[in-house]
């Protein structure tokens, strides 16, 4: 009997066929380590362990990545808070993390990649956007996703660009062309760590542009199935997670539509993953 998933975007249930053979290639929305683990986190990975684990069951064989996203908006906040290294956030949150993981026998995860190791993929990502034109450069350096550039937009939620009300979910930045523009690179602000780029040193901001760049050396390939925790919409809402995963699949499209692939080298930076994760022995 054919295993059936529900498909977000065709909004039925589909045969899951796997692009190549019986390999399964999973990506997870991972953590932002900057508080305690909570309940909210315990329901989305058993979740996403049970699913790893029946199609290892089923015989295929699944290659498991979760995203971590350790520099943030939050991580910087209590950095200035509380003095202490943002470096130091993660690794305390993060690793108190894996112990609830294990706690909860969540083991199917095979590398968790840290979003500060692929800086390099991620600005040759917003520079292929920018050179074809789905992003721009705003005054202070940020880098913002061009939305009138991307036919598709909304096809995800459902929603018509025209009814949305700008404001309405975050404030309108007035460095932005159209009000749902999303931010790939914010520029620098006072205090706040940075990396070089040749917009000017900033860092990539959280969950638009340190999703696929972390995921295509680890696998090699182009597409994989994508998992989010997604909150439960109030009436007339488009839940966060789905905003999230939206500005995710228009900006990844283009990148590849205009063959953006994966770099030499990375098969160096796969090792780092690996040897943080003490499991450089499965290489």
């Amino acid at each position: 009997m054919p295993i059936r998933v529900y498909n977000s975007l065709s909004r039925k249930k589909e045969e899951f066929l796997p692009l190549h053979g019986n390999r399964v290639s999973m990506f997870v929305c991972g953590l932002t380590p900057q508080d305690e683990t909570h309940m909210g986190h315990a329901k989305t990975y058993v979740a996403f362990d049970v699913v790893a684990r029946f199609l290892r069951h089923k015989g295929y064989h699944v290659f498991y990545l979760q995203n971590v996203t350790d520099i943030e908006d939050r991580i910087i906040e209590k950095m200035k808070s509380s003095g202490r290294a943002w470096k130091d956030i993660v690794s305390q949150y993060f690793q108190e993390y894996l112990e609830v993981m294990e706690k909860l026998h969540c083991t199917s995860v095979d590398v968790c990649a840290f979003a500060t190791d692929y800086i390099d993929e991620i600005i040759e990502q917003i520079a292929g956007l920018i050179k074809k034109r789905h992003a721009y450069v705003a005054e202070d350096g940020s880098v913002y996703f061009d939305t009138t550039t991307f036919s598709g937009w909304g096809k995800l939620s459902g929603q018509k660009v025209g009814e949305l009300r700008p404001g309405a979910r975050v404030e309108v930045e007035e460095r932005k062309r159209h009000p749902a523009d999303f931010v790939l690179w914010r520029a620098q602000k006072p205090g706040e760590p940075s990396w070089d780029s040749p917009w000017g040193k900033g860092m990539a901001h959280r969950g638009h542009c340190n999703h696929d760049p972390p995921f295509r050396p680890a696998i090699r390939r182009p597409r994989w199935r994508h998992g989010a925790a997604v909150p439960a919409p109030r009436s007339g809402d488009c839940p966060s997670g789905v905003v999230h995963r939206r500005n995710t699949v228009r900006q990844v499209l283009d990148a590849r539509r205009h063959g953006h692939g994966a770099r030499r080298g990375d098969a160096q930076v796969h090792r780092k993953l690996l040897a943080r994760q003490g499991c450089l022995e499965t290489v």
